[in-house]
């Protein structure tokens, strides 16, 4: 059998594959496993030497293949892997970004599996982050999570990564002291892009800055994320160039957008 699991949202796709592996591991017990990756000199040929070897202890065998349809060779690959199609004893478990060509058009048959894990966007990612936020044990108000939607988009990595640090912040105690006092991202992220007064956005950039020691870059891309006029979009657009042109840094940029300056940054 082949099972396939394609797309760009790697860490949906790469976790779907270890809860497969997870799974074929608790049913069938002992069984052999390898990962190929058909870029390396040998990959291909250990490929081969595995799907036609037997083992004294099982019949069952997994080869994990990452990437495979970089593989020049598509004849051979093709015929390796058609092999394998109606084999009740082997899956071949293919982890790929790119849609396979023509060629291997038959990984799609019914007596197979293909999974496809596009960017998520719209109701699809909000629903994603409220699953990830019950696994981790957060409770995120809708302005965070929409923070979050806004300022990151469709990168699942790093929704997860700044959701686990987010999570690692808001845990209670250790050794009977509260040990994390570092402020939220989002919500710090939030009061700097829309503080009512320069007192508030200044508070916020500090925190951003000083507290949480985030990237400058990072916190202007999150800043310049879905912004709400073409004068604001415009605004971010020259900072933008004058900053790549060397005639801002971010620091520079961030303390004018928290003062509310209204000054053109190309002159």
């Amino acid at each position: 059998m082949l099972i396939t699991l394609y797309g760009p949202d790697s860490y949906r796709r790469l976790r779907k594959l270890k809860e497969i592996v997870d799974l074929y591991s608790s049913k069938e017990g002992n069984f052999a496993r390898e990962r190929f990756d058909l870029k390396d000199k040998d990959g291909f040929d250990r490929l081969r030497d595995f799907l036609s070897s037997q083992s004294i202890f099982s019949s069952k065998k997994l080869a994990i293949l990452d990437e495979p349809f970089e593989f020049k060779d598509t004849k051979q690959l093709k015929e390796l892997l058609s092999g394998q199609v109606e084999s009740k004893d082997t899956i071949v478990l293919i982890n790929t970004t790119k849609k396979h060509t023509a060629p291997y058009k038959f990984i799609e048959k019914k007596t197979n599996k293909f999974e496809k894990f596009d960017d998520l966007k719209g109701p699809e990612l909000i629903k994603f982050i409220k699953n990830e936020q019950e696994r981790l044990g957060l409770s995120l108000t809708q302005e965070e999570i929409l923070m979050i939607v806004n300022s990151i988009g469709s990168d699942s990595w790093r929704i997860v990564t700044e959701m686990d640090q987010m999570a690692l912040k808001k845990t209670k105690k250790l050794e009977g002291e509260q040990y994390d006092s570092q402020p939220d991202y989002f919500p710090s992220l939030n009061g700097l892009k829309r503080g009512r007064t320069p007192g508030e956005r200044l508070t916020a950039l500090e925190q951003l800055i000083s507290a949480r020691r985030d990237d400058p870059a990072r916190i202007f891309n999150g800043l310049a994320y879905q912004l709400s006029s073409a004068k604001e979009a415009q605004m971010y657009a020259n900072y933008d160039v004058a900053v790549k042109a060397g005639k801002l840094e971010y620091e520079e940029v961030l303390l004018a957008i928290a003062l509310g300056l209204d000054f053109d940054p190309l002159v």
